[in-house]
């Protein structure tokens, strides 16, 4: 179904939105989804105030200790090379310096040929391919070839293949990308030594 929690600060819903959405609200239920149109990085009045995009999905699980919990995720990628640009920098601090776990889909480019598209090439972002669990294999789109830092991308896979939510059924690492993202929310929900150091989640996986 659709992800009736949520709040659309900008852009319209499309079917990409509503079907990520519906995988969030089936893998973290009780999480509430703020969506953005523009391909920005959050500033610290979307952080503390308002929230984020149509390909960053902001996830607050339950708290048991009074602690927020965030997950950032988004699919808009760019830059096909294996170079390490500014996108990916900036990426980077802005988890370095908010100690928010932060999802990236590696883009649909190819298995085996692909690159990860930025900022996927991120340091501390966690780069998520496409699992199938009805081929039990990683689909054929999803990229992995790792990039000039030498870091091992995506790190994760989760299931991107056919996913029927929202009342759509796509596919693609976007999708992945949601399954990992909520997945995470609800373990930061779970413990407590979690919601204390967030940036440890990216090790947990």
């Amino acid at each position: 179904s659709r992800f009736s929690e949520y709040t659309r600060l900008d852009g319209s819903e499309t079917d990409h939105s509503r079907n990520v959405g519906g995988i969030i609200k089936g893998v973290a239920p009780e999480a509430y989804l703020y969506c953005r149109g523009d391909a920005v990085l959050p500033t610290s009045t979307d952080l503390y105030g308002s929230w984020l995009s149509d390909w960053i999905l902001a996830l607050f699980g339950i708290s048991h200790v009074d602690i927020p919990i965030q997950v950032v995720t988004r699919s808009n990628s760019t830059n096909d090379t294996t170079a390490y640009d500014t996108n990916d920098r900036d990426w980077d601090d802005f988890i370095y310096d908010h100690e928010i776990p932060t999802f990236n889909s590696g883009g649909n480019t190819g298995l085996g040929t692909g690159n990860v598209r930025s900022p996927g090439k991120g340091l501390n972002i966690s780069t998520v391919g496409n699992y199938s669990d009805s081929t039990n294999a990683i689909s054929s789109t999803s990229p992995s070839v790792d990039p000039d830092t030498g870091n091992d991308k995506p790190e994760i896979s989760a299931p991107g293949t056919s996913v029927t939510a929202g009342g759509f059924t796509k596919s693609g690492t976007s999708m992945a990308t949601r399954h990992a993202a909520a997945f995470t929310a609800d373990s930061l929900s779970s413990y407590s030594w979690l919601q204390y150091k967030p940036h440890l989640a990216k090790a947990k996986q």
